[in-house]
């Protein structure tokens, strides 16, 4: 008799024959290609968020993400991750609460908006009254 607790035991068991199902009508896919999941991590530590944060987030290993996006010793970037990572990662996009304090967010997007404001008519004094930030800020 086995040591693993029943609840496991009933889970691996419905894994297996959700496979062995899908095995059957020719729709398991255990891997997908890792380019356009390597892709979207590089754009989300392009905005400022660690792989270990990411990690964190998603709850993908950070050992995937580091192999994901560096391979391992001696092996280059793997061609196919597994697609239950890989539709974990390309789902999340951070917002502001997924940031670490203080983080460096890159504020492009919002200076644009303010040019957009200003262009439409709006004083920069209008605009620092309705933000929290200084009016000194826009002069």
């Amino acid at each position: 008799m086995t040591s693993r607790p029943y609840a496991i035991r009933m889970a691996r068991s419905r894994w297996n024959q959700r496979r062995r199902t899908l095995m059957q009508q020719g729709q398991w896919q255990p891997f997908t290609p890792a380019q356009p999941v390597r892709d979207h991590v590089n754009a989300l530590r392009a905005a400022g968020m660690s792989p270990a944060r990411i990690s964190e987030r998603t709850g993908v290993g950070v050992g995937t993400l580091n192999y994901l996006l560096f391979g391992e010793a001696g092996y280059p970037v793997p061609a196919q991750i597994r697609t239950e990572s890989a539709n974990i990662l390309m789902a999340f996009w951070p917002t502001l609460d997924d940031f670490a304090d203080g983080a460096r967010i890159d504020e492009t997007a919002t200076l644009r908006r303010i040019q957009a404001l200003a262009t439409m008519g709006w004083l920069p004094a209008e605009i620092a009254k309705r933000t929290p930030l200084s009016k000194h800020t826009f002069f």
